[in-house]
């Protein structure tokens, strides 16, 4: 459509020329417009930010991605959802405590103890306290390992001998994801143990 009309310097009435030819034309002192970069509303969101697209094709690109009040949470870390939708759920993530587990065992061989399974893929053991006394007489090197890695090791003495190990909230033993934690003793010695932890 036509441009807002004019007088130009013959005071004649004009009107400047539209990319669809609209308007007068033929004319030095007029200017030709290119309206298609404002786009029309019927245009479509763009999904990306190459090539010729119109105002209102970035505008709508924009507001999906941003998103609305009534996305519902995204239901994975790589989802393709808008930021309001990742938002909601890195909120319900971070806000809900995690479940606290623990698991209690023995061991009487120099040998490793599968102490808690590998918890599945994404998914990893957090561990908060720890646990391990010395029944048997003979003393031993005790280690905590994230799979085939060491993570911590601690001496037993003599029998009796315990060690407690408290973990502080956000300051858990995270191990690698789907990665099973595993007991290594150094001797042929009766110990028992105890494991609090989550897995997220």
């Amino acid at each position: 459509m036509p441009s807002v009309k004019y007088i130009d310097g013959a005071n004649q009435l004009r009107e400047r020329a539209t990319i669809s030819g609209a308007g007068t034309t033929n004319s030095p002192d007029v200017m030709q417009f290119e309206s298609t970069a404002i786009g029309t509303k019927d245009d479509t969101a763009t999904t990306t930010l190459t090539g010729s697209i119109s105002l209102i094709s970035l505008m709508k690109g924009l507001i999906t991605s941003i998103g609305f009040v009534g996305d519902t949470a995204a239901t994975s870390d790589t989802a393709s959802a808008s930021l309001i939708s990742l938002t909601k759920r890195l909120l319900t993530e971070t806000s809900a405590l995690p479940t606290m587990l623990f698991v209690t065992g023995t061991a009487s061989t120099a040998t490793t103890t599968a102490a808690i399974a590998a918890p599945g893929a994404g998914v990893s053991i957090y561990v908060s306290f720890i646990r391990v006394e010395l029944e048997g007489t003979t003393a031993q090197t005790i280690t905590i390992r994230d799979g085939s890695t060491d993570r911590i090791r601690f001496y037993l003495s003599s029998q009796g001998s315990v060690k407690d190990i408290s973990l502080a909230a956000d300051r858990e033993l995270k191990l690698t994801a789907n990665t099973a934690l595993n007991i290594v003793s150094s001797a042929a010695s009766a110990f028992n143990y105890t494991i609090g932890y989550f897995v997220l």
